[in-house]
């Protein structure tokens, strides 16, 4: 309803025409308002299944640069990869599990937490895209195994 409609039915209304029939007189047609991905209509169920994703891959890269360059500033690289036995693969993935672990428990936390604790409705399996991605990343470890 614009502006101009309200002060019409205010007039209306003064004339002695009855709220409904003021109504009816200045919207003949109504429309019903059917939602269907976001049936409360707020933004923040748009927003909040993009940004965490994305603050995650942010954080996860400013972390691997943050832990690599360090080595890199410190000049202890070369004792680094001795430790990983000279194998840079090695070296790499002791350095980055305890971070992998952390990371793999803030996506779990970003998987569940949005939806379970205010209590969100969610179209499809909650846990499709955790169990998706923990099925892939054990299938692709067995693989690398058995090469």
């Amino acid at each position: 309803m614009t502006f101009s409609s309200g002060i019409q039915i205010q007039t209306l209304m003064k004339q002695g025409i009855s709220e409904k029939e003021a109504y009816d007189l200045m919207m003949p047609i109504y429309f019903e308002k059917h939602i269907l991905f976001n049936p409360f209509s707020n933004y923040e169920y748009y927003l909040l299944p993009s940004f965490l994703p994305l603050m995650l891959m942010l954080f996860t890269l400013l972390t691997t640069i943050f832990t690599i360059g360090v080595e890199l500033k410190n000049s202890t690289a070369r004792e680094w990869l001795a430790t990983g036995g000279g194998n840079m693969l090695v070296a790499l993935a002791g350095k980055l599990a305890p971070y992998t672990v952390i990371f793999l428990c803030t996506v779990y936390a970003d998987e569940h937490l949005p939806v379970q604790v205010p209590e969100r409705p969610v179209a499809g399996k909650r846990n499709a895209a955790f169990r998706l991605g923990t099925g892939l990343r054990n299938g692709i470890s067995s693989h690398r195994g058995s090469l």
